[in-house]
């Protein structure tokens, strides 16, 4: 396939994975390449585009999966090559570097967590778990992948973390908190605000009023309160 050749035969892996076996190196280029060819993360597909001596598509499947499963191949110390890189370079050119929690669908049974980094009108994956559910991935799992991200960070940088209403809950905004970090997290209209001088309203009846955001919000636990500014 054109181009095809030109990718897997990149030498970066090994100048960022250097305690990687070669083999190891060479599997992993062939897969991102085919991956960025067939732009899915189909297994089938992108077994059927491999350069492989077999022309058995159960064999090419096969040499597929047992990469994913081999443990010799941490994700972690992988996707970090990169992913801290990338960091360091926006933070020289950022006053704040700002990550992105979001939720996608890969099939009927599997949705996908992600923490992306903002990069101008783009938003560039860093780390990411494939959960079988049909729901929303909980905090346990946000926190986790949180977790990897931020010992990727630089060193004293501002961070901002954004997400849509799936993410507006205490817990996250809790750790964001602990964590030092901004955040930007839409939260759903019918969280009740308590309210010291006023009556109690949801965020869709302080909307319908036309009333902006003029106050801080303390979260606890499943409501929250606010306090005029």
């Amino acid at each position: 396939m054109p181009g095809f050749k030109g990718i897997v035969e990149a030498k970066d892996l090994e100048k960022r994975l250097p305690r990687q076996r070669a083999t190891q190196r060479r599997k992993l280029s062939e897969l991102v390449g085919g991956m960025l060819i067939c732009q899915t993360p189909n297994l089938m597909e992108l077994s059927n585009i491999l350069d492989r001596p077999t022309e058995s598509a159960e064999a090419r499947y096969n040499y597929v999966e047992r990469f994913l499963k081999n443990p010799l191949v941490d994700t972690e110390v992988v996707m970090a090559a990169y992913a801290e890189d990338l960091l360091a370079r926006l933070a020289k050119h950022h006053h704040t570097l700002v990550l992105m929690i979001d939720q996608s669908k890969v099939n009927a049974a599997f949705e996908v967590l992600m923490v992306s980094v903002r990069l101008r009108k783009r938003a560039v994956p860093l780390f990411w778990v494939v959960k079988e559910t049909k729901g929303g991935i909980g905090f346990r799992e946000q926190k986790a992948l949180l977790e990897v991200v931020r010992g990727w960070l630089p060193e004293g940088c501002r961070v901002m973390l954004a997400g849509d209403r799936f993410y507006g809950t205490a817990e996250l905004v809790g750790r964001c908190q602990e964590q030092g970090w901004k955040y930007r997290l839409r939260l759903k209209g019918n969280l009740c605000i308590y309210q010291d001088q006023e009556p109690d309203k949801t965020l869709d009846q302080l909307k319908a009023e036309g009333k902006r955001a003029e106050s801080q919000i303390l979260f606890q636990h499943d409501h929250a309160c606010g306090y005029p500014s």
